[in-house]
């Protein structure tokens, strides 16, 4: 009779660990894969195709790294992409005081610090910002050169002031909320920013909203509900100089170029800055995304009678009777 009641306790504490197993197996969410060659080469390939060299080149480098995993035709696939990229881009080495940061290039995010690697930046001058909920937001414009690392420590400061804001959708949730260019959270989402305006707008797959300008006022929440339209094949804006600032459709969207998806149909994007000509270009997003993301170019020619230009840009030649011979574009 011992026996048997010992042998029905074996049973059951062996159910109840297998039970207690299960339960934590089922708690316990699956481990993410890690990419294969494979994937990281296709995810360089499409990003090289959309002119997102940089991006590319953090993809072939990552593939890299997989070493005896590689076949030989993977291996040499990834050197002859490094190769092709790496005139195109530099090295930024990213290091801050607060962990958390969103890092921004050129209107796109590119990941949280702290970031376990240097990462690539296209060639030239480009305008970076961290962004963090309840921190000032850090912005800089750099310089990169082909092949060369610049050093940029992201300094974050609590925000001496804030108010609260509530994102939400006018139909369903769980969209991306997109504030300043910076994936936050999923609707409805509410935190703390610095107090003043800022652009809202909302991704969820093929559906979101455009960016919208909402007035964020110290102590208080500032309640916003985006409607959700359908959404275009992705659209790059990219402008010259650096720091001009650039509207979409009359809403500010900061300085520098925007990359993201707006909604289907005509937009405006107008760039400005001291001491150039007012650029305006008019475009149209379709669904069409065979052909990559849609550029829209904004080159600010520079305005000679500014008082910026008068003590550094040369005259102009001209011909004997006075006709401009020869002008210039920044």
């Amino acid at each position: 009779m011992v026996t048997t009641r010992l042998g029905v306790l074996v049973v059951l504490i062996a159910l109840a660990a297998s039970s207690a197993t299960t339960s934590a197996q089922a708690q316990t969410p699956p481990a993410t894969p890690a990419a294969t060659a494979q994937d990281l080469i296709r995810d360089g390939t499409a990003l090289e195709n959309a002119g997102r060299h940089d991006e590319a080149l953090d993809k072939y480098e990552e593939a890299r790294t997989l070493g005896p995993q590689l076949r030989d035709a993977e291996r040499q696939v990834i050197a002859q992409a490094i190769s092709r990229l790496a005139a195109r881009a530099g090295l930024l080495v990213i290091s801050s005081n607060v962990p958390g940061g969103v890092l921004v290039i050129d209107g796109r995010a590119r990941g949280r610090l702290p970031f376990t690697t240097p990462i690539h930046a296209l060639v030239g001058a480009r305008r970076l910002r961290v962004v963090k909920e309840g921190y000032a937001t850090f912005e800089a414009t750099i310089q990169v050169r082909a092949g060369e690392s610049s050093l940029v420590d992201a300094r974050l400061d609590p925000l001496a002031e804030a108010g609260r804001l509530r994102v939400e959708l006018t139909q369903g949730s769980g969209g991306r909320v997109v504030i300043d260019g910076v994936p936050l959270g999923e609707a409805p989402w509410e935190g703390s920013l610095a107090p003043g305006p800022h652009v809202v707008r909302s991704e969820n797959g093929d559906t979101g909203s455009a960016p919208t300008v909402v007035v964020v006022v110290r102590g208080q929440t500032t309640t916003i509900r985006l409607a959700t339209v359908a959404l275009g094949a992705r659209t790059r804006i990219d402008v010259e100089p650096v720091n001009a600032g650039l509207e979409i459709d009359g809403v500010p969207m900061g300085l520098g170029s925007w990359d993201g998806r707006l909604p289907i149909g005509e937009h405006t994007a107008r760039a400005t800055a001291d001491g150039y000509i007012a650029e305006t270009r008019i475009f149209t997003v379709s669904t069409d995304a065979t052909t990559g993301p849609s550029i829209v170019g904004l080159l600010l020619a520079i305005d000679r009678t500014h008082p910026r230009w008068r003590a550094s840009l040369p005259e102009p030649a001209r011909g004997p009777w006075g006709i401009t011979l020869s002008g210039g574009y920044l």
